[in-house]
């Protein structure tokens, strides 16, 4: 009890003397103004999840300094004071140490209070009460372990003023050397970066948390929840050591133990960086063997005309899958075998025809030739808990999956293959460049291998659905079925708050629950009225499904490469993409209006669908803009969209006429021979887009060219 009462009286004391002066006032004053003004925007409204993400990486390594101040006038004030010899003499263990360093957590908490105000002003309460809990266990864990380390040097050599510098050091090491390190080579660099907390919220959402980061989250908050409690254990140690000339016990097992979670964090971490990399290395290593060719769906001489694709989560441990096929010889010879591609990481347990198996590649033995134009099909049951990497990791940041299964939360993009893809594709890759002689001979693929270049009727059916709430590209039937009569790819996601809403007739926003309400408002006032002016251009277009996932990982698209499925626009966006059309009007251009005519020829796309999708965009938004009155389209046609302003990142030395010339070109021919005539021109180039993509860029320009003169 005297212990203890002894522990209070410093926490008191010393809450009070850190506290109760007009600096520390004057300076949380300041840094609350400061967060309230800089993460408050009503013009660029941010979820809840980015907010909490930007202030992982900015304002909580910056109250990291605040920690190591309000620490080292805490440590050092029985020295400064010059009652340290009466502190040390006086018969005391580590009580009065541990009460200072209590108030000093105390002080630093507070400065949290204006961050979760923010935060609770930006959400739901239930999305606060789910994110918020786990951003303070991380700050206050990391805030422990700075506190704590500069108490043990207070002990064991003294603080002394010009450490101070030496501290701020070891902070900005602390955010810029584990970024920089190769995580290959060094698969723990991450977790030693205590002054970015690991990086860890970049994969924080409203949808899935950080599911796609897997252990790595438990395995940072172990590793520095036990470096804290190793700190105080060696901090007892020493004080026992030095004031009453033996060992603590109790100081001695909090160390071993902490000494072993500490290890074990780090292993595990470590652990799962490994081995994400060798999925990676692994993958890459079989499709780029000698001898090895990558054949695209493409480049096959049959095509999948029909999936009817079923997902059973009856043990989500080991889901199971079942892929009923129709398969076209579209070709001139028949066929006595049929290739395709499934993740590696799925076993298939079972198909109605001999198989043979090397890694992602599948070949099926027909047993008698398919005669060209006949039709055939196959039944594969397979399973796996799919956990995949992708093919692409960002140096600095967290490795994450961008396809996974798991009771909490589903992502099945196309580009995982984890239905069967015609051909050898690279599994998990979402572009590429086929350098030519010259750059227009170059082909840029813009979307995944795992894209069909012909529509195929696709069916997805998941059962056992346990609570969560999916979510596809392919229009929804009921809750647990999906169908396109012409889908040329399928996505599906799912988790316990997703929500899939109507927003007006053909227009569907599928979202986490709380997302809804903030962005419902900017598809009406900005979807909306681009989608009606793309069916005035191109009548095929039957509506809209936007897709708004976490930041970060989870996509299997870029937002300006997402196939049409069933004459729908579909569009995968991160909740930064759909905020951002707000802020600046090329946002606006490149995130809605190039992203949907983009999703019309993204089945085509390489150089074609790249180079002219953004030259088609910026006709139509001149057309948009000056409401069809030719004198004005030309004048904005010459002076382009402003590249500058906040949130925006590309910039360019071309005029409007290098950079845009087919939209000039739609623009004389809307002159010369009216609207009619474009709306023609375009629709015929979309029906030709395919073959278009395999042609030069300056044989594609031609083509359209003499395509408007014709007739």
């Amino acid at each position: 009890m005297l212990s203890l009462s002894r522990l209070l009286t410093a926490f008191r004391l010393e809450l009070r003397l850190l506290c109760w002066n007009w600096g520390y006032a004057l300076f949380y004053l300041l840094a609350a103004v400061w967060i309230v003004a800089n993460y408050t925007n009503e013009q660029f409204p941010q979820p809840a999840s980015r907010t909490l993400f930007s202030m992982s990486q900015g304002l909580i390594p910056m109250l990291m300094l605040v920690v190591i101040v309000l620490s080292g006038v805490s440590a050092s004030r029985a020295s400064r004071a010059r009652i340290e010899p009466l502190e040390t003499a006086y018969p005391t263990g580590t009580e009065v140490l541990m009460g200072r360093w209590l108030a000093v957590m105390a002080a630093c908490s507070f400065f949290l209070i204006a961050p979760l105000g923010v935060l609770l002003t930006l959400g739901t309460l239930e999305t606060f009460f789910k994110l918020v809990p786990v951003f303070l266990l991380e700050s206050l864990i990391t805030f422990a372990f700075v506190s704590l380390s500069i108490e043990l040097v207070q002990v064991t050599i003294g603080i002394k003023r010009w450490m101070y510098p030496l501290f701020g050091l070891v902070w900005l090491a602390s955010a810029i050397v584990p970024t920089s390190l190769d995580a290959r080579s060094f698969p723990s660099a991450l977790l030693l970066g205590f002054a970015l907390n690991g990086r860890l919220d970049t994969n924080s959402s409203e949808l899935w948390g950080r599911l796609p980061l897997g252990d790595l989250p438990l395995f940072y908050d172990l590793f520095y929840l036990g470096a804290a409690a190793l700190l105080i254990g060696v901090i007892g140690l020493w004080v026992h050591r030095i004031r009453r000339y033996q060992l603590s016990r109790i100081s001695a097992v909090i160390a071993a133990a902490a000494l072993l979670i500490v290890l074990l964090g780090a292993r595990g971490y470590s652990l799962q960086v490994v081995n994400a990399y060798a999925q990676m290395d692994e993958r890459m290593e079989f499709l780029f063997a000698p001898g090895r060719v990558i054949t695209l769906p493409e480049a096959m001489p049959y095509r999948f005309s029909r999936y009817d694709l079923t997902l059973d989560l009856d043990d989500p441990a080991l889901p199971r899958f079942e892929a009923q096929i129709e398969v076209l010889n579209r070709g001139e010879t028949p066929l006595n075998q049929i290739t395709f591609s499934l993740n590696s990481l799925l076993t298939i347990t079972n198909a109605n025809l001999p198989y043979e198996r090397d890694g992602s590649a599948v070949t099926l033995n027909l047993p008698t030739p398919l005669e060209a134009g006949a039709s055939t099909s196959f039944v594969v049951h397979y399973s796996g808990a799919l956990w995949d990497y992708g093919a692409v990791m960002s140096q600095g940041f967290p490795l994450g999956a961008v396809n996974f299964i798991r009771p909490d939360g589903v992502n099945l993009g196309c580009s995982a293959a984890w239905y069967p893809v015609p051909g050898n594709i690279i599994v998990g890759r979402n572009s590429f460049v086929e350098f030519g002689s010259t750059f227009e001979e170059s082909i840029f693929r813009s979307y995944p291998d795992c894209v069909l270049d012909e529509p195929a009727s696709m069916t997805v059916h998941v059962q056992h659905v346990s609570g969560l709430v999916f979510g596809s590209n392919l229009p929804q039937v009921d809750d647990t079925t999906f169908a396109a009569s012409m889908a040329t790819w399928a996505h599906v996601m799912a988790a316990p708050t997703l929500a899939s809403e109507p927003i007006s007739s053909g227009v569907t926003l599928i979202a986490a629950a709380s997302l809804q309400d903030r962005f419902r408002p900017l598809v009406i006032e900005h979807y909306l009225p681009t989608l009606e002016q793309l069916r005035y251009f191109f009548p095929r277009i039957s509506g809209l499904t936007l897709f708004v996932t976490n930041s970060g990982f989870g996509n299997s698209f870029d937002p300006a490469a997402t196939p049409i499925t069933d004459g729908r626009v579909v569009m995968v966006l991160e909740p930064y993409y759909l905020s951002a059309v707000v802020e600046n009007p090329f946002n606006d251009f490149l995130f809605n209006r190039q992203a949907m005519v983009s999703s019309l020829f993204g089945v085509s796309g390489g150089s074609f669908g790249i180079s002219y999708t953004d030259n088609i965009s910026y006709f139509l938004w001149a057309y948009d803009t000056a409401h069809g009155d030719s004198a004005a389209m030309r004048t904005l046609l010459a002076q382009g969209i402003s590249q500058t302003g906040p949130g925006v990142y590309v910039y360019s030395s071309q005029t409007s006429e290098e950079r845009y010339p087919l939209a000039l070109f739609l623009y004389q021919v809307y002159v010369d021979q009216g609207e009619d005539a474009v709306i023609d021109l375009l629709n015929r180039t979309l029906d030709e887009a395919p073959r278009l993509n395999r042609l030069p860029l300056s044989a594609a320009q031609q083509w359209i060219q003499e395509a408007a003169y014709d007739s």
